[in-house]
């Protein structure tokens, strides 16, 4: 009889740290603010430019971790990911970047937000270090 009260304690408190656990690591979270700026990487597998510039690029983003900047793609490799691309292009809000670089890849466009003003573009010319200086003045 003991036993199975023993037991029984056991499950119960497992399911306890199993329910509770998650919500309190949820609020440890840190609040993460809306973006000020967002880099669009407009790729295709294809594209020669876009296996040079990228390489660059990942290591960089990584160190804007805490900051207010959203790092995306529109991946223009085949029909189908057009589509899907125009199409969260559209729930950004950025259709008309979308539609005015149709089928031009190898860079990243710069995006001011909310009000989706251009604030330039990063190419395969620039070296690690000008890219990190181009974004840490858009998110001072």
């Amino acid at each position: 009889m003991k036993m199975r009260k023993v037991g029984s304690i056991i499950l119960i408190a497992l399911i306890a740290l199993i329910v509770v656990a998650p919500a309190g690591l949820m609020a440890q979270d840190p609040k993460v603010e809306p973006p000020k700026v967002v880099g669009v990487l407009m790729y295709a597998d294809w594209c020669s430019s876009c296996k040079v510039l990228e390489p660059k690029l990942n290591p960089v983003k990584r160190g804007f971790e805490d900051k207010p900047i959203l790092f995306t793609r529109f991946d223009l490799t085949d029909d189908f990911t057009i589509d899907q691309s125009a199409r969260f292009a559209a729930v950004l809000g950025l259709e008309k970047l979308f539609k005015e670089n149709a089928g031009k890849t190898g860079y990243m466009a710069l995006i001011e937000w909310p009000s989706r003003r251009s604030l330039g573009v990063i190419t395969k010319d620039e070296t690690p270090e000008k890219i990190k200086a181009i974004l840490s003045s858009l998110v001072k």
